[in-house]
């Protein structure tokens, strides 16, 4: 399957612990797994135990409300085909 996760950073807290973790669990399990960050960061993917990878995208927008910057993140949603989108 695959899943994309969005999330404004994977800097400390909560919701970026669970998404991290949830995204590690679901490539485990042999899902295509893909983070779309809004805050950039080092890395273009990460892997787990050198052995699973998880696509990170970094799309160069604002995570502030703008209709252009939702435009271009439903574009980029619409053309990957995602089966499930959280």
């Amino acid at each position: 399957m695959k899943i994309l996760h969005a999330i404004p950073s994977l800097e400390i807290g909560g919701a970026e612990k669970i998404v991290a973790r949830l995204c590690m669990a679901l490539a485990d399990q042999g899902h295509d797994v893909t983070l779309l960050l809004f805050k950039s960061i080092n890395y273009k993917s990460f892997e787990i135990n050198n052995k699973v990878k998880i696509k990170v995208i970094e799309p160069g927008i604002s995570f502030k409300y703008n209709p252009l910057s939702f435009i271009k993140v439903f574009n980029f949603i619409k053309r990957e085909r995602f089966d499930v989108v959280h």
